[in-house]
Protein backbone atom coordinates (compact mmCIF):
# COMPACT_ATOMS: atom_id res chain seq x y z
CA UNK A 1 0.00 0.00 0.00
CA UNK A 2 1.26 3.75 -1.11
CA UNK A 3 -0.10 6.40 0.67
CA UNK A 4 -0.44 9.21 -2.04
CA UNK A 5 -0.47 12.34 0.38
CA UNK A 6 0.71 12.66 4.09
CA UNK A 7 2.57 15.35 6.32
CA UNK A 8 4.99 12.92 7.86
CA UNK A 9 7.08 16.09 9.02
CA UNK A 10 4.41 16.79 11.06
CA UNK A 11 4.13 13.41 13.24
CA UNK A 12 5.81 11.33 16.00
CA UNK A 13 8.00 8.39 14.49
CA UNK A 14 6.09 5.91 16.56
CA UNK A 15 2.75 6.56 14.55
CA UNK A 16 4.66 6.11 10.81
CA UNK A 17 5.77 2.47 12.11
CA UNK A 18 2.44 1.27 12.68
CA UNK A 19 1.73 2.38 9.19
CA UNK A 20 4.45 0.47 8.52
CA UNK A 21 3.33 -2.84 10.34
CA UNK A 22 -0.10 -2.20 9.02
CA UNK A 23 1.46 -2.82 5.59
CA UNK A 24 2.16 0.81 3.92
CA UNK A 25 4.89 0.74 2.36
CA UNK A 26 5.85 4.29 0.92
CA UNK A 27 4.21 7.71 1.27
CA UNK A 28 4.20 10.88 -1.07
CA UNK A 29 4.88 13.79 1.66
CA UNK A 30 4.16 16.95 1.46
CA UNK A 31 5.47 20.48 2.37
CA UNK A 32 2.44 23.01 3.55
CA UNK A 33 5.07 25.97 4.88
CA UNK A 34 8.91 26.30 3.78
CA UNK A 35 9.74 25.29 6.97
CA UNK A 36 8.83 22.06 6.09
CA UNK A 37 11.53 21.81 3.36
CA UNK A 38 14.08 20.85 5.47
CA UNK A 39 12.50 18.78 7.77
CA UNK A 40 11.22 16.19 4.41
CA UNK A 41 15.06 16.39 2.92
CA UNK A 42 16.34 15.05 6.25
CA UNK A 43 13.42 12.25 6.36
CA UNK A 44 14.08 11.60 2.63
CA UNK A 45 17.61 11.09 3.29
CA UNK A 46 16.80 9.01 5.78
CA UNK A 47 13.66 6.80 3.70
CA UNK A 48 14.52 6.16 0.31
CA UNK A 49 10.55 4.89 0.68
CA UNK A 50 9.28 8.81 0.87
CA UNK A 51 8.71 10.69 -2.62
CA UNK A 52 9.43 14.14 -1.56
CA UNK A 53 6.91 17.13 -2.70
CA UNK A 54 8.48 20.82 -2.26
CA UNK A 55 5.75 24.00 -2.31
CA UNK A 56 3.69 26.22 -0.90
CA UNK A 57 0.16 25.71 0.51
CA UNK A 58 -2.84 28.31 -0.56
CA UNK A 59 -2.88 28.47 3.14
CA UNK A 60 0.61 29.74 3.74
CA UNK A 61 0.50 32.11 0.34
CA UNK A 62 2.24 34.72 2.47
CA UNK A 63 5.60 33.42 2.82
CA UNK A 64 6.19 33.17 -0.80
CA UNK A 65 8.88 36.08 -0.77
CA UNK A 66 10.62 37.71 -3.33
CA UNK A 67 13.02 35.08 -3.85
CA UNK A 68 10.69 31.81 -3.90
CA UNK A 69 11.13 30.78 -7.35
CA UNK A 70 14.59 30.24 -6.64
CA UNK A 71 14.67 29.10 -3.37
CA UNK A 72 11.70 25.99 -5.02
CA UNK A 73 13.63 25.89 -8.32
CA UNK A 74 17.02 24.70 -6.22
CA UNK A 75 15.46 22.46 -4.28
CA UNK A 76 14.11 20.46 -7.55
CA UNK A 77 17.37 20.48 -8.82
CA UNK A 78 18.66 19.60 -6.02
CA UNK A 79 16.32 16.10 -5.93
CA UNK A 80 15.19 14.68 -8.89
CA UNK A 81 12.54 12.51 -8.08
CA UNK A 82 10.62 15.28 -5.70
CA UNK A 83 7.52 16.54 -6.68
CA UNK A 84 6.07 19.67 -6.18
CA UNK A 85 3.37 20.17 -3.55
CA UNK A 86 1.04 20.47 -1.72
CA UNK A 87 -0.39 23.39 -3.89
CA UNK A 88 -3.17 24.93 -5.37
CA UNK A 89 -6.39 27.28 -4.02
CA UNK A 90 -8.93 27.36 -1.53
CA UNK A 91 -11.83 29.74 -1.24
CA UNK A 92 -12.15 29.24 2.29
CA UNK A 93 -8.84 31.26 3.10
CA UNK A 94 -7.62 34.85 2.06
CA UNK A 95 -7.69 34.81 -1.98
CA UNK A 96 -4.96 37.48 -2.02
CA UNK A 97 -1.95 36.02 -3.44
CA UNK A 98 -3.36 32.30 -4.34
CA UNK A 99 -3.58 32.45 -7.89
CA UNK A 100 -0.25 34.15 -8.83
CA UNK A 101 1.30 31.28 -6.21
CA UNK A 102 -0.73 28.72 -7.90
CA UNK A 103 0.66 29.62 -11.41
CA UNK A 104 4.45 30.42 -10.55
CA UNK A 105 4.45 26.57 -9.20
CA UNK A 106 3.13 25.30 -11.83
CA UNK A 107 5.13 26.80 -13.91
CA UNK A 108 8.21 25.66 -12.14
CA UNK A 109 6.60 22.06 -12.10
CA UNK A 110 6.33 22.23 -15.90
CA UNK A 111 10.11 23.59 -16.22
CA UNK A 112 11.30 20.49 -14.43
CA UNK A 113 8.98 18.15 -15.19
CA UNK A 114 7.75 17.22 -11.91
CA UNK A 115 4.22 15.83 -10.60
CA UNK A 116 2.57 18.05 -8.76
CA UNK A 117 0.01 17.58 -5.82
CA UNK A 118 -2.47 19.89 -5.81
CA UNK A 119 -5.20 21.58 -3.09
CA UNK A 120 -8.77 22.48 -3.79
CA UNK A 121 -11.55 23.62 -1.58
CA UNK A 122 -14.52 25.14 -3.14
CA UNK A 123 -12.27 25.77 -5.98
CA UNK A 124 -12.16 23.28 -8.43
CA UNK A 125 -12.96 25.24 -11.37
CA UNK A 126 -11.06 27.66 -10.58
CA UNK A 127 -8.13 25.12 -10.12
CA UNK A 128 -9.05 23.24 -13.42
CA UNK A 129 -8.83 26.18 -15.57
CA UNK A 130 -5.41 26.91 -14.47
CA UNK A 131 -4.61 23.06 -15.46
CA UNK A 132 -5.77 23.36 -18.40
CA UNK A 133 -3.08 26.24 -19.65
CA UNK A 134 -0.20 23.06 -18.42
CA UNK A 135 -1.68 20.13 -20.22
CA UNK A 136 0.90 17.83 -21.56
CA UNK A 137 3.13 19.98 -19.69
CA UNK A 138 3.40 18.05 -16.51
CA UNK A 139 3.75 14.53 -16.10
CA UNK A 140 1.19 13.95 -13.72
CA UNK A 141 -1.32 15.74 -11.32
CA UNK A 142 -2.59 14.47 -8.14
CA UNK A 143 -5.92 16.08 -6.89
CA UNK A 144 -5.15 15.75 -3.29
CA UNK A 145 -8.84 14.58 -1.18
CA UNK A 146 -10.86 15.07 -4.12
CA UNK A 147 -14.81 14.64 -3.16
CA UNK A 148 -15.84 16.15 -6.60
CA UNK A 149 -17.58 17.72 -8.07
CA UNK A 150 -18.37 14.61 -10.48
CA UNK A 151 -19.18 16.79 -13.26
CA UNK A 152 -15.60 17.56 -13.72
CA UNK A 153 -13.92 14.29 -13.55
CA UNK A 154 -13.55 13.90 -17.18
CA UNK A 155 -12.13 17.33 -17.61
CA UNK A 156 -9.57 16.78 -15.10
CA UNK A 157 -8.30 13.27 -16.39
CA UNK A 158 -8.15 15.07 -19.76
CA UNK A 159 -5.41 17.51 -17.71
CA UNK A 160 -3.81 13.98 -16.66
CA UNK A 161 -4.85 14.09 -13.37
CA UNK A 162 -5.13 11.37 -10.45
CA UNK A 163 -7.55 11.66 -8.54
CA UNK A 164 -6.20 10.51 -4.52
CA UNK A 165 -9.33 9.96 -1.84
CA UNK A 166 -9.08 10.86 1.77
CA UNK A 167 -10.59 10.26 4.73
CA UNK A 168 -13.04 13.15 3.95
CA UNK A 169 -14.54 11.23 0.96
CA UNK A 170 -16.26 9.04 3.65
CA UNK A 171 -18.03 11.14 5.09
CA UNK A 172 -20.19 12.18 1.97
CA UNK A 173 -23.55 10.89 1.23
CA UNK A 174 -23.52 7.14 -0.28
CA UNK A 175 -25.10 8.42 -3.40
CA UNK A 176 -22.30 10.95 -3.92
CA UNK A 177 -19.66 8.23 -2.71
CA UNK A 178 -20.82 5.86 -5.43
CA UNK A 179 -20.91 8.70 -8.39
CA UNK A 180 -17.52 10.13 -7.88
CA UNK A 181 -16.07 5.80 -7.01
CA UNK A 182 -17.94 5.12 -10.81
CA UNK A 183 -16.71 8.63 -12.09
CA UNK A 184 -12.97 7.95 -11.54
CA UNK A 185 -11.00 5.25 -13.91
CA UNK A 186 -9.57 3.10 -11.46
CA UNK A 187 -6.19 3.40 -13.52
CA UNK A 188 -6.33 6.99 -11.90
CA UNK A 189 -7.18 6.05 -8.37
CA UNK A 190 -4.94 6.76 -5.43
CA UNK A 191 -5.68 6.57 -1.58
CA UNK A 192 -4.28 8.66 1.02
CA UNK A 193 -4.69 9.59 4.64
CA UNK A 194 -3.73 13.23 4.64
CA UNK A 195 -1.77 12.42 8.01
CA UNK A 196 -1.95 14.11 10.71
CA UNK A 197 -5.36 15.66 10.20
CA UNK A 198 -6.73 13.44 7.87
CA UNK A 199 -7.07 10.06 9.87
CA UNK A 200 -4.09 8.31 11.51
CA UNK A 201 -1.64 6.85 9.08
CA UNK A 202 -2.34 3.18 9.77
CA UNK A 203 -5.96 3.62 8.89
CA UNK A 204 -4.97 3.17 4.50
CA UNK A 205 -6.02 -0.61 4.91
CA UNK A 206 -9.34 0.19 6.73
CA UNK A 207 -10.15 2.83 4.06
CA UNK A 208 -9.69 0.28 1.27
CA UNK A 209 -12.05 -2.49 3.02
CA UNK A 210 -14.70 0.90 3.48
CA UNK A 211 -14.13 1.89 -0.65
CA UNK A 212 -14.18 -1.40 -1.88
CA UNK A 213 -17.52 -2.09 -0.08
CA UNK A 214 -18.84 1.07 -1.11
CA UNK A 215 -17.66 0.28 -4.98
CA UNK A 216 -18.71 -3.44 -4.71
CA UNK A 217 -14.68 -4.38 -5.51
CA UNK A 218 -12.65 -7.31 -3.80
CA UNK A 219 -10.59 -5.40 -1.62
CA UNK A 220 -7.27 -6.94 -2.23
CA UNK A 221 -7.80 -5.80 -6.58
CA UNK A 222 -8.51 -2.37 -4.83
CA UNK A 223 -5.14 -2.47 -2.93
CA UNK A 224 -3.17 -3.44 -6.55
CA UNK A 225 -4.88 -1.28 -8.19
CA UNK A 226 -3.92 1.92 -6.09
CA UNK A 227 -0.68 0.72 -5.60
CA UNK A 228 0.61 0.13 -9.16
CA UNK A 229 -1.07 3.47 -10.05
CA UNK A 230 0.94 5.02 -6.93
CA UNK A 231 4.06 3.20 -8.14
CA UNK A 232 3.94 5.22 -11.98
CA UNK A 233 4.43 8.54 -9.91
CA UNK A 234 6.57 7.24 -7.27
CA UNK A 235 9.06 6.17 -9.61
CA UNK A 236 8.78 8.93 -11.87
CA UNK A 237 12.09 11.40 -12.46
Amino acid sequence: MIDAHIHIQAMSPDKLLKAKKAGVSAWFVNAAEKDDWAKIEALAAEMPELKPFYGLHPWYAGQKGDNYAKELSAFLEKYPKAGVGEIGLDKLKPWDGQEELFKMQLEIAARYNRVVSVHAVKAASEVLYALQEYKNKLPAIILHAFAGPVHLVPAFKDCGAYFSISPFFLRKKPEIQKQLLSAIPWERLLLETDAPDGAEPDFLPEMIQKIAEIASFAPEELRKITAENAKRLLNHE
